[in-house]
C-alpha cells in the first residue's frame, strides 16, 4: 500500500498550483490591458513568470508521490538520487522564479510611484500658478 503522506502532500502542492493558474488566469484584464506598452510588457512578463511557477509547481506535486511509488532508496540508490535531486532542482527554480518576481514587481512600482509623485507635483505646481493669477475683472 502506498504511503499516504507523499499523496496527500504532492496532491496539495498540486491543487495550489491549479489555484495559482486559475487566479492568473481570472487576473488578465478584460478591456485589453494596461493603457501604456510599458506596463504591458510588465504585465505580459509576469504573467509568463507566474504561469511557469504554476506549471512547475504542478510537475512538482506529481513528482512527489510519484517518486515515492517509484523509486526505493536501497534498491536502485542511484536512480532515487537523481531523481530527487531534480525534484529539488526544478523546486529552487520555482523560488528563483519567484523571488525574480518579487523583484521585478518592487521595482515597476517603485517606477510607477515616482510617475504618479512627478504628475502629483506638477499638478500642485499648476495649481498654486493657477491660484496666484489675478482674477480677470468684469465689467457688468
Amino acid at each position: 500500500m502506498p504511503d499516504l503522506v507523499p499523496l496527500a502532500f504532492g496532491g496539495g502542492v498540486l491543487a495550489f498550483a491549479v489555484l495559482m493558474g486559475g487566479f492568473e488566469i481570472l487576473s488578465t484584464p478584460a478591456d485589453g490591458g494596461p493603457p501604456n506598452e510599458d506596463d504591458a510588457e510588465f504585465f505580459a512578463k509576469r504573467r509568463r513568470r507566474r504561469t511557469q511557477v504554476a506549471v512547475m509547481l504542478a510537475v512538482v506535486g506529481v513528482a512527489i508521490p510519484l517518486g515515492d511509488w517509484a523509486f526505493d532508496g536501497r534498491n536502485a540508490p542511484f536512480a532515487f538520487t537523481i531523481y530527487w535531486l531534480t525534484v529539488l532542482l526544478v523546486v529552487l527554480w520555482v523560488i528563483a522564479i519567484g523571488l525574480l518576481d518579487l523583484a521585478a514587481t518592487r521595482i515597476h512600482t517603485r517606477i510607477q510611484l515616482r510617475k504618479l509623485d512627478r504628475k502629483k507635483n506638477e499638478l500642485a505646481s499648476r495649481l498654486a500658478a493657477m491660484r496666484d493669477e489675478p482674477e480677470p475683472e468684469t465689467d457688468y
